[in-house]
């Protein structure tokens, strides 16, 4: 009886103290790595693996130009765009946008970024796109309270929204055949403060 009540307290014991140590417990990252958590951020989603419920993402931001390396542009020059080395060819100015013509015939604008004057973004003057490159792949979880937002159809005032994972699942690979799938340069992610994919937000591209 007493060794009963003896290995009983030792229980209580322990249980409490996992109890404690899990409140304790708090999310470690690379202190080299910029936090994701929650951010939003261009990503292309792929690879659903249904074993711990985890897609990859290869996340990727914005070209952003010091202001005033833009304005020093010159003839000659090399710009690295999207993760490609192109030299300029030609330069203007219209209203508040700087322009810059490529070699290969195509035109750039930069433009100040929302949150900070002090930077400039690029964007192909065709189409809009804005340059970007890859600044990381990861594997991480889904939310239970994720969502797909599909912003897709051009015609549409409010986005097409999704909560069931097998629903989300099925558009995903439909686009995958059909269309460019969960394409970076049309889709953003939104993460929560335990990186876990919280909110996919897809818009309509020309490419789609």
């Amino acid at each position: 009886m007493k060794n009963l009540k003896k290995y009983a307290a030792l229980f209580l014991t322990l249980a409490l103290l996992l109890a404690s140590v899990s409140a304790l417990a708090a999310f470690i990252e690379p202190i080299n790595a910029e936090s994701l958590r929650g951010k939003t951020v261009h990503a292309t989603v792929t690879d659903y693996r249904p074993e711990d419920k985890t897609f990859r993402l290869t996340v990727y931001e914005p070209d952003r130009f010091p202001v005033e390396t833009v304005r020093g542009l010159a003839l000659g020059d090399t710009l690295l765009l999207g993760d490609e080395l192109c030299t300029v060819s030609a330069l203007g100015k219209a209203e508040n946008d700087y322009l810059t013509k490529l070699e290969d015939g195509r035109e750039i604008y930069f433009t100040p970024a929302a949150d900070d004057e002090n930077v400039f973004l690029a964007r192909d003057m065709e189409n809009d796109f804005l340059y970007m490159h890859q600044c990381g792949s990861l594997r991480l979880p889904v939310s239970t309270a994720l969502v797909y937002e599909d912003l897709t159809d051009p015609d549409a005032s409010e986005p097409a929204a999704y909560t069931d994972l097998d629903a989300i699942l099925g558009v995903l690979k439909d686009k995958e055949t059909n269309s460019i799938g969960f394409d970076y340069y049309a889709t953003t992610v939104t993460f929560s403060d335990k990186l876990e994919i919280e909110r996919i937000h897809q818009v309509f591209d020309v490419a789609q």
